[in-house]
C-alpha cells in the first residue's frame, strides 16, 4: 500500500511539472501502478493453535497429526518439505531434520522436545526403514501436498477456526513471527 501511495504522489507530481511546462512528458505515465495486496496471510493466534492441537489430538490419525502440527510450528517448513521428509532425514536425539527445499537445496531445522516427543511416538510401532516416508496417509502411502491441506482444513474445521486461512503455509508464516 505504501508503495502504490508513493507512486500516485509521483504521477501527480510529474503530471503538474509536465502541465506547467517543466517537463515535456512525465516518466510515470509508462508505469504501471503496484497492487496494493489485502490478502496477507494472518498467523495462527495460540488459541487457534492450541484448538487445532486439541483436534488433531482427538482425529482418527491423533499420533500423526499432532506430530504434523508440532513439527510444522516449530520448524516452519514449506508443505513440500514436509511430506518429502524420510525417517533418516529425522534425528530425534539432536532434535534436528535435513529437509530438501527449493532448488533441491538441503538444510537443517531444528524442532523442539515436545516435537521430538510427538515424533518418537509416532516412530514407534513402525518398521522404520530409513528409506520410509516419515509421515504417510491413512492409506500408509507417502502423505501428499493436497492431503497435508486438506488434514490442516479439516483439523481447522473441527477447531472452530474460520477466520484465519487455514493451510501449511499458515503455519509457516506463525512460526516466522512466534
Amino acid at each position: 500500500r505504501t508503495v502504490k501511495d508513493y507512486h500516485t504522489t509521483l504521477r501527480t507530481f510529474f503530471r503538474w511539472l509536465s502541465s506547467e511546462g517543466y517537463i515535456e512528458q512525465s516518466p510515470m505515465e509508462g508505469l504501471k501502478p503496484p497492487v496494493a495486496r489485502s490478502d496477507q496471510i494472518q498467523p495462527f493466534t495460540q488459541e487457534q493453535f492450541a484448538a487445532l492441537l486439541l483436534a488433531a489430538k482427538e482425529s482418527r490419525n491423533s499420533v500423526r497429526d499432532e506430530a504434523i502440527l508440532l513439527f510444522l510450528l516449530d520448524t516452519g517448513v514449506r508443505a513440500s518439505e514436509l511430506c518429502g521428509l524420510l525417517l533418516q532425514d529425522i534425528d530425534i536425539i539432536g532434535k534436528q531434520a535435513v529437509v530438501m527445499g527449493k532448488g533441491n537445496k538441503r538444510r537443517t531445522v531444528f524442532f523442539s522436545r515436545v516435537t521430538a516427543k510427538a515424533l518418537n511416538q509416532l516412530m514407534r510401532g513402525r518398521q522404520n526403514i530409513p528409506t520410509d516416508p516419515l509421515f504417510v496417509s491413512e492409506r500408509q502411502a507417502p502423505l501428499t501436498r493436497s492431503g497435508l491441506q486438506q488434514l490442516i482444513g479439516r483439523l481447522a474445521q473441527t477447531a472452530g477456526i474460520e477466520a484465519t486461512r487455514c493451510s501449511p503455509h499458515t503455519l509457516r508464516h506463525t512460526c516466522a513471527i512466534w
